[in-house]
């Protein structure tokens, strides 16, 4: 066990590079950098949801222990092959189009077969630049769905943040879209941990 004060400067080091906000009280309260290098610690995270035939934005803080650890550690290891794949990720023929172009974020697409269910930007709040990046590719995305508020993706501030636009799907892919929306905050989740643990 090291001595907690040893924690609070490596904590202040990774704060100052931007460690998104609640992370020092976080690892003030388990007290080890094996927790951090773990990536066991607690930790929370934005969830935005845009919903592009009612053009409603809603908000909400994701806990990861809160979440599926299962579906995050699997999600995880998924995220280990590449840095641009497809692959199936549920039943009901559920697969992922994940892009990640810099190690801060991400784009990332759930299908059902070839329709579109839900396009999701993943931004940590470590490169300022690449988080809007992110978030104007996802708007550019789905510009062609007009009850999409204009500014409604690069007016969230809050990091780490998954922004996701939900499509409109037919009756038969609600199922597929149920099962996407159960995977978004982990998949969030399993992508902020690696963050964290790379630093």
């Amino acid at each position: 066990m090291q001595p907690v004060v040893q924690v609070v400067e490596l904590a202040t080091k990774v704060n100052a590079t931007g460690l998104p906000r609640g992370s020092l009280r976080l690892l003030l309260q388990h007290g080890t950098r094996e927790k951090l290098n773990r990536g066991s610690f607690m930790s929370e995270f934005y969830d935005f949801t845009i919903d592009t035939v009612l053009g409603e934005m809603t908000r909400c803080e994701r806990y990861t222990e809160q979440l599926d650890r299962d579906a995050i550690e699997r999600l995880s290891r998924v995220l280990d092959k590449a840095s641009v794949f497809r692959e199936i990720v549920a039943d009901a023929d559920v697969n992922l189009l994940w892009t990640q172009e810099r190690a801060t974020s991400a784009l990332a697409t759930f299908y059902s077969g070839d329709r579109p269910l839900i396009r999701n930007a993943l931004a940590s709040g470590y490169d300022p630049a690449e988080d809007k990046r992110v978030l104007e590719v996802l708007q550019a995305l789905i510009a062609g769905v007009q009850s999409v508020p204009h500014s409604g993706f690069l007016s969230i501030v809050e990091r780490p943040v998954i922004v996701s636009a939900q499509l409109p799907v037919a009756a038969e892919q609600r199922g597929a879209l149920e099962a996407a929306n159960a995977l978004r905050p982990c998949l969030a989740a399993a992508f902020f941990q690696r963050n964290i643990r790379s630093l």
